[in-house]
């Protein structure tokens, strides 16, 4: 091969993975908009976010009823070379992940078409809410969480 066109590969791959490693920085920065307490509307349940170490974002979701927990759910958004991920383990159970696929300043959509039910995550900040769906593919079968600050406990 010519010495020529492996130095062009090789910059032409250094410019690519560097220009999609700044996208998923970008958007790791967009997700610290999450970071903070979250009241489900019209509900006892709780989302809370907080970063962690190198860039992990770590949540927790719990809904407690007449002073029982009766739901539990670790949430983590992690940077994996390129992308984002999102995993989930409610009550317990293994996590799930789902792989960024759009992203803005304002919202992260997250997919595993693989997975039962949900199969698309998405956090979308207006002002001093947050709103969260998730729902199927297809985006038929669908939950629409509404959200607004409140004081982690």
């Amino acid at each position: 091969m010519n010495v020529r066109y492996l130095v062009g590969a090789v910059l032409l791959a250094s410019v690519v993975w560097g220009n999609a490693a700044q996208g998923a920085q970008r958007a790791w920065h967009h997700t610290s908009r999450m970071e903070g307490c979250w009241a489900y509307s019209g509900s006892d349940t709780k989302e809370i976010w907080d970063a962690g170490f190198d860039g992990l974002l770590f949540g927790r979701t719990t809904t407690i009823r007449n002073g029982e927990l009766t739901f539990f759910e670790d949430l983590r958004i992690e940077r994996r070379e390129t992308t984002l991920v999102f995993s989930a383990s409610p009550n317990g159970a293994p996590p799930v992940e789902f792989v960024s696929v759009r992203q803005t300043p304002a919202s992260i959509t997250f997919e595993n078409p693989m997975h039962d039910f949900p199969q698309r995550v998405h956090y979308k900040k207006s002002g001093e809410g947050m709103t969260a769906v998730i729902s199927d593919i297809e985006g038929d079968n669908k939950a629409v969480i509404e959200m607004t600050a409140c004081q982690a406990a």
